[in-house]
């Protein structure tokens, strides 16, 4: 699962620590991709994947992907604790990439995170369910 949160599902490349707006986005399947893999994938070029190289696979695989607006750019919050270390063994190694901006949790692959569209927010799933929760016992007073 933590792979799934630090790598493109198209290109399989490491997503940036602290991407520019619009570098990491999602698709409704809760993939992450670089925006550039998705371009070149809609552009039918096999630049981006270069271990599979047949397109019926890659059309079976990320064929809900028809256009840029099936996609969304996310808004990550850097993990402070992470450390940009190349050495396995570092502390802050196995931090997470990113955190929820309101429960500090970082994406270590032990929690299920949800992406909120189209502001493209990253929240742990259960602050994000408790936010849903409060905004339906507001709207019922």
């Amino acid at each position: 699962r933590r792979e799934a949160f630090e790598t493109c599902a198209l290109s399989g490349e490491v997503l940036p620590l602290r991407p520019a707006p619009g570098v990491v986005v999602a698709c409704g399947l809760g993939n992450l991709y670089l925006r550039d893999a998705v371009c070149l994938f809609l552009a039918r070029t096999e630049r981006f994947a270069p271990d599979v190289t047949d397109l019926a696979a890659l059309t079976a695989k990320f064929g809900h992907i028809r256009a840029l607006r099936d996609v969304f750019p996310l808004a990550l919050e850097p993990n402070p604790r992470r450390a940009p270390a190349v050495d396995e063994d570092a502390p802050g190694r196995l931090a997470g990439a990113w955190r929820c901006p309101v429960s500090g949790v970082d994406t270590n692959g032990m929690h299920s995170f949800v992406a909120l569209r189209p502001c493209g927010h990253v929240l742990r799933q259960s602050v994000a369910k408790e936010m849903a929760r409060g905004r339906r016992s507001a709207a019922s007073a």
